[in-house]
């Protein structure tokens, strides 16, 4: 199975186990460039590049990579397998082109690969580190996506950094939870955890159109929606009227749960733009709540 065999070259390649993928980013960005305060900060900016910087690479020309020769760039973080809130995938050429730039100019690539098992057509490509010569590239994973939300299980491939990372990890938390550990480990060895993945993706593929179409039916007609390969979210870009931080506000207060697309940007973008969460059982609560938010958003933009 897939994901056992990617775990045993891991253990042979001295992956080490931290507490997520927020965690394992932390570890190396505070390595690499002695910039952020806690863990919480590093969040939100992880938060707010991920949209535009893959929005950037999906037609990377020379224009685009000009902070590469602007700016003296330590690091760089892609999910290039499937990234959030797009639900898209890097093509493989174009991976492999990131990193032979990354490794031209000496910059380390950190690859969140936390929504690797989600495609819902179970395809894993390849990841970075398999294109690059230099070991610049560091490979994060976890388990808080797909099997066990509530483990705080993630794994670490550090390239070149190993003493580094060791040395770091040590620091912040000594161990990860042994238990948690082992129960995930026989998980994964009895091969159930691969049969769980085959019964989960067509499930959220499922939700996936069954939220699509309901937003299609509640919305204004304006409303644009994603059309992910994989994961568990839409991106909804809604009339220009609409603010997006005003409708997070209201939705709070009905006990609806959304992102506003101002959290996807450093630059104040994406104001009229929301994500939604598809990773749920479907149920008829889930249906009146896309009912309600549609309903709002049509007042918003004065329908």
């Amino acid at each position: 199975a897939g994901i056992v065999k990617l775990m045993h070259g891991a253990i042979r390649r001295k992956a080490h186990i931290v507490a997520g993928t927020n965690r394992c980013a932390f570890i190396i960005a505070l390595d690499l460039t002695r910039s952020f305060e806690n863990e919480d900060e590093l969040f939100l900016r992880r938060m707010r590049m991920r949209q535009e910087t893959f929005l950037a690479w999906r037609n990377a020309s020379q224009h685009q990579l000009r902070p590469l020769h602007a700016h003296p760039v330590k690091a760089c973080m892609f999910s290039t397998t499937l990234t959030n809130p797009l639900g898209v995938s890097m093509p493989e050429a174009m991976r492999e082109r990131l990193v032979r730039i990354i490794d031209e100019r000496e910059v380390v690539l950190i690859e969140d690969d936390v929504y690797g098992e989600l495609l819902f057509d179970g395809h894993r490509p390849k990841p970075a580190d398999f294109y690059s010569r230099s070991g610049r590239v560091l490979t994060c994973g976890s388990f808080s996506k797909t099997a066990a939300p509530g483990y705080r299980i993630g794994w670490l491939l550090p390239g070149r950094y190993g003493d580094e990372v060791r040395r770091l990890k040590r620091s912040f938390s000594c161990s990860s939870g042994l238990l948690q550990q082992l129960t995930l480990a026989e998980f994964l060895a009895s091969g159930d955890y691969d049969r769980y993945l085959k019964t989960l993706r067509p499930a959220l593929q499922q939700n996936a159109e069954r939220m699509r179409a309901s937003v299609a039916s509640h919305f204004p007609a304006a409303t644009r929606t994603s059309k992910p390969v994989g994961g568990s979210v839409l991106w909804l870009e809604l009339p220009e009227k609409v603010d997006s931080e005003e409708l997070f506000e209201r939705a709070i207060v009905a006990g609806i749960s959304i992102a506003p697309g101002l959290i996807f940007s450093p630059g104040k973008r994406y104001r009229n733009f929301i994500r939604l969460s598809f990773g749920h059982p479907w149920s008829e609560h889930l249906e009146r709540g896309i009912e309600w938010l549609g309903q709002e958003v049509r007042r918003l933009a004065g329908e």
